[in-house]
């Protein structure tokens, strides 16, 4: 697959497209592949950004604390600042303290055919120090659905710390097993929080998956300009199944350049004097996290009768660091 300009510090499995002719460098973004939030984030019905949000948005809440069970510090000078560890009990909702939930269908501006819930069936503690975020193949009944409904109705879950917490310049990591399955989009990803919107806030894609049998992670950054829907980023193709094992995918965000890690091996880095002409650098905002679990679209395209349901991305952890 080709991707778009990023510099590829140490693989030659990801050829930096950088400094190409103009007529190879449109090739390029002509052939990008549709990323996360250029659709799933700015057509939804409940993502309004009318306004700065922030650890202060709750009431007599400052941001939330830090989970005890998490390490309080890294190498490097990074001080935890958020973590979710997900120690509740089986069946329990998401910590409100630290997550919200964005609801509704209508396609995501994708297309995609599930509805985004905030029921403890989509998202929910395992009682094992793991969250579950699930999509579900529903039945309907002739008699529940529209004439023009399909028999079979998808849900799924949507978490963000909109309203709870925001980070500016961080190291952003989580570990997470996948599903695997055709039409699966599961992602880990940082959404930019401004009063003018998507692209201009920003947004960072830690990790996508769009493959039947997951083998590659796709990151991308976005801001406005001629790669705004594509982004600009890479695709990490890996020799291990990304369904059958945790792994750990985070980003160090600086003012300057953005790193992307798998299991501690930074595979990219995109620095801010290298984007392609028109293209803006918007990661200069606070950002939320999300996690999330789409089915459908045009990208990654309808799941077939392979595809198997429930879909569960396992959630391990969810920890930001700050520099000290």
């Amino acid at each position: 697959m080709v991707t778009t300009p990023v510099r590829i510090p140490e693989s030659p499995r990801c050829p930096s497209p950088f400094r190409r002719p103009p007529l190879l460098a449109a090739v390029l973004v002509s052939v990008a592949v549709v990323s996360l939030s250029a659709l799933a984030y700015c057509a939804g019905p409940e993502d309004d950004v009318a306004g700065v949000e922030g650890p202060g948005d709750l009431p007599d809440q400052k941001r939330p604390a830090v989970d005890p069970a998490s390490p309080p510090s890294r190498p490097g000078g990074w001080g935890l600042v958020f973590s979710d560890e997900f120690s509740g009990e089986d069946g329990r909702a998401p910590d409100p303290r630290r997550w919200q939930h964005d609801v509704g269908g209508g396609g995501w501006g994708n297309g995609e055919l599930q509805r985004y819930t905030a029921s403890p069936r989509n998202a929910r503690t395992d009682g094992r120090g793991r969250l579950l975020v699930e999509a579900l193949r529903e039945r309907v009944s002739r008699d529940d659905r529209d004439d023009d409904e399909r028999k079979t109705r998808f849900t799924s879950a949507r978490i963000s710390t909109k309203g709870r917490f925001t980070t500016r310049y961080a190291r952003a990591e989580a570990r997470i097993r996948l599903p695997a399955g055709q039409g699966l989009w599961p992602a880990f990803w940082l959404s930019g929080v401004c009063e003018d919107g998507w692209p201009a806030c920003g947004e960072i894609d830690v990790l996508e998956s769009v493959d039947e049998v997951p083998m590659m992670v796709r990151s991308r950054i976005h801001g406005p300009g001629p790669l705004a829907t594509p982004g600009i980023g890479p695709d990490w193709q890996v020799d291990t199944r990304l369904d059958e094992g945790f792994h750990v995918y985070a980003v160090e965000w600086t003012r300057d350049r953005v790193d992307f890690f798998f299991d501690d091996h930074r595979y990219a880095t995109i620095h801010r004097d290298d984007l392609p002409e028109d293209d803006v650098w918007a990661l200069d905002h606070p950002m939320r996290l999300l996690l999330n679990v789409a089915v459908g679209g045009r990208w990654p395209g309808a799941p077939d009768e392979g595809t198997p349901f429930p879909a569960t991305m396992l959630v391990d952890w969810v920890r930001v660091y700050e520099r000290i």
